[in-house]
């Protein structure tokens, strides 16, 4: 649920692929049955209104440039990746990326011989990031991690060292 103006609010539902193929009907039947699947939230919006009697569906947010950039441009930030709306890791991968992209084009514009090469080194650098973030991510709601969160022995603070780094 995500507040927007005065007393309306975005409400959705991230669910996985397995969950998605059992999908019947039309998209607000689907979205409420599954929202009705968790009663605290369910007893929150059981007398809601749909604006317009809309509701949208959408796949996996991620994307990624096939480039990071060329002869004097380079994609900074959202504009280069992309890696999921939830967790907050995606703003830091941003922010740093832009602070790291900043760095080379101060030297580009030292060294424009080197432009194309200090480019390559950061991508390769953005891309091993977003790929360690990954792996958390997309396995946040794996039957591994929930385990570890449902039956924590905390020897070594995993679950700590999971979320602060996911939630930024």
């Amino acid at each position: 649920m995500i507040p927007l103006l005065g007393e309306v609010m975005s409400v959705g539902a991230v669910c996985g692929p397995d969950y998605l193929k059992q999908r019947n009907g039309r998209s607000h039947e689907f979205l409420f049955e599954t929202l009705r699947q968790n009663p605290a939230l369910w007893s929150r919006l059981e007398h809601a209104v749909l604006i317009d009697n809309e509701v949208r569906v959408t796949g996996n947010y991620s994307y990624d440039s096939s480039t990071i950039g060329g002869p004097g441009w380079i994609l900074v930030g959202d504009a280069f990746a992309f890696l999921d709306p939830v967790f907050s890791s995606g703003v830091y991968l941003a922010m740093s990326g832009a602070e790291q992209a900043a760095v080379v084009v101060d030297a580009a514009l030292r060294e424009p011989a080197r432009e194309m090469k200090m480019q390559q080194h950061l991508e390769k650098r953005l891309r091993r990031g977003m790929r360690r973030f990954a792996f958390f991510i997309y396995r946040f709601n794996s039957p591994a991690m929930q385990h570890i969160f449902r039956y924590p022995h905390n020897v070594w603070k995993v679950e700590q060292g999971i979320i602060s780094m996911l939630a930024g």
